[in-house]
């Protein structure tokens, strides 16, 4: 049945306003005011760090279907900032606003990564 019970599809009906964003439907998607096709982990560009503070990149390995949006493209859709889902690009971001992030400056992390500092 997804990952929402039936039982928590029926306190999220309660809601005036349901927005659904996911890959497969689901008791939420069935009754939801809009629905948002999402992308699959294979569909996404990114970055992600992993438990040793390795930040590695993550490339597309398909294009995502019809108008399916991965969660960044949605996010970056509502603050109106459409066409900016290209993940040097938010990298040099990030790292312009959080310290932790600073070595990720360069856009690109190569092919092993880039290991972070932990905060002190």
């Amino acid at each position: 049945m997804g990952w929402v019970s039936e039982a928590q599809a029926d306190v999220i009906k309660k809601v005036p306003l349901v927005v659904c964003h996911d890959i497969l439907p689901s008791p939420v998607s069935a009754f939801a005011h809009y629905l948002l096709p999402g992308a699959t982990f294979a569909e996404k560009d990114g970055t992600f760090v992993n438990h040793s503070g390795l930040a590695q990149a993550v490339q597309w390995g398909v294009t995502p279907a019809g108008e399916c949006r991965t969660d960044g493209q949605v996010f970056l859709e509502l603050l109106q900032r459409r066409g900016l889902a290209h993940a040097p690009t938010l990298r040099k971001e990030l790292a312009a606003e959080i310290k932790y992030f600073a070595p990720l400056a360069g856009g690109d992390l190569g092919e092993y990564g880039i290991p972070l500092e932990p905060p002190k």
